[in-house]
C-alpha cells in the first residue's frame, strides 16, 4: 500500500470483479472495474485513433495549403493584371522625362556657350585679319581672279565667233568643190586639161573631155553658139 502511494508513476488499480474493493483502489491514481478497462485507461488513444488523427491533420494541412495557394494565385493574378506589371515603364516614365529635359537643357546650354565662344573667336580673328597686310594681298588676288575670269569669258566669246566664221567659210569652199558639183548632176568640160568656162573658148572640131559623176566622155565640137543663160 505504501509503495503504491509513494510511487511517482501513475498506477491504475483493477481487481477484475466489480463488487470487490481493495485498499489498493484507495491509494491508486485510478481504479478500473476490469483489467480490460484498465488497459483502455492506460492507453486512451489507439493506433487507429492516431492514424485517423494524422489523416485528418493531413487533410486539414492540404486544405490549408490549397487555400493559401489559391489566395496567392489570386493575388498574383491581380498583380499581373495591374498597370505596374502590364506597363512597368510607367514607374520610371516621369524620371525619364525629367532626365530627357535635363539632358536637352544641358545640350542647349553647352551648344549656346560653344556658339558664343566661336563667335567671339571669329570676331577676334576678323579683327586680326583686318590688321594684317595679307588681307589686302588677298583682295588684289581676288580682283585678279575676277579679271582673269572676265578675260577668259570674253576670249571664249571671240573664239566661238571665229570658229563659226571658219565653219561658214569651210562650207562655202565645199560648195565650190568640183566633186560635189559633179555629184549634184552637173558636168565639167575640159579642153587640154583646162576647164572651159565659156563657149567663146571653144571652136568647131575642138576635142573636149566631159567629166561626169560616174565617168568621162570624149566629145568633138560640131558647132559653137553663144547665148546667155
Amino acid at each position: 500500500m505504501r509503495s503504491i502511494f509513494e510511487s511517482r508513476l501513475p498506477i491504475i488499480s483493477s481487481v477484475g470483479h466489480e463488487t470487490d474493493v481493495t485498499l489498493a483502489d484507495f491509494v491508486a491514481d485510478k481504479r478500473a472495474a476490469t483489467p480490460t478497462a484498465a488497459a483502455e485507461l492506460a492507453t486512451p488513444v489507439t493506433k487507429l485513433d492516431l492514424l485517423t488523427y494524422l489523416k485528418n491533420q493531413e487533410k486539414r494541412m492540404a486544405t490549408a495549403v490549397q487555400n493559401t495557394l489559391s489566395k496567392k494565385k489570386e493575388s498574383l493574378r491581380g498583380l499581373s493584371q495591374s498597370v505596374i506589371f502590364r506597363q512597368p515603364e510607367r514607374l520610371y516614365d516621369g524620371y525619364l522625362q525629367r532626365l530627357d529635359q535635363l539632358v536637352l537643357r544641358l545640350k542647349q546650354g553647352l551648344n549656346g556657350e560653344l556658339v558664343r565662344n566661336q563667335q567671339k573667336v571669329q570676331a577676334q580673328i576678323h579683327r586680326l585679319e583686318q590688321l594684317s597686310p595679307n588681307v589686302k594681298v588677298q583682295r588684289y588676288q581676288d580682283r585678279i581672279q575676277q579679271l582673269q575670269k572676265l578675260m577668259r569669258s570674253q576670249m571664249a566669246v571671240v573664239y566661238d565667233a571665229k570658229v563659226a566664221e571658219v565653219k561658214r567659210l569651210s562650207e562655202a569652199l565645199l560648195m565650190l568643190d568640183t566633186s560635189r558639183i559633179v555629184a549634184r548632176g552637173y558636168a565639167i568640160v575640159k579642153k587640154e586639161d583646162t576647164v572651159v568656162s565659156s563657149a567663146n573658148d571653144l571652136k568647131k572640131n575642138d576635142q573636149v573631155m566631159l567629166m561626169m559623176r560616174d565617168g568621162q566622155v570624149e566629145l568633138e565640137v560640131k558647132d559653137v553658139k553663144t547665148e546667155e543663160i
